[in-house]
């Protein structure tokens, strides 16, 4: 029997104001089965990329989030 399994990172919060952070969300599928949770850490949303579910650039705040 086969397991599927997959994650995404993604921002939760209101994204007016550009310059505040918002914390970052992680999703976990396994076999349909989703769970959701805070990796609490907070990232500028200017910063994010949607597309690949990373923060953008090489930079020391960048090298922090995923110490």
């Amino acid at each position: 029997m086969s397991k599927t399994f997959s994650q995404l990172f993604y921002l939760i919060g209101k994204h007016v104001d550009k310059h505040v952070k918002v914390p970052i969300y992680l999703r976990l599928t396994v076999d349909s089965q989703r769970s959701e949770l805070s990796i609490s850490r907070k990232v500028d949303p200017e910063k994010w990329s949607a597309r690949t579910g990373r923060m953008r650039g090489s930079g020391i705040e960048a090298h922090r989030l995923y110490a």
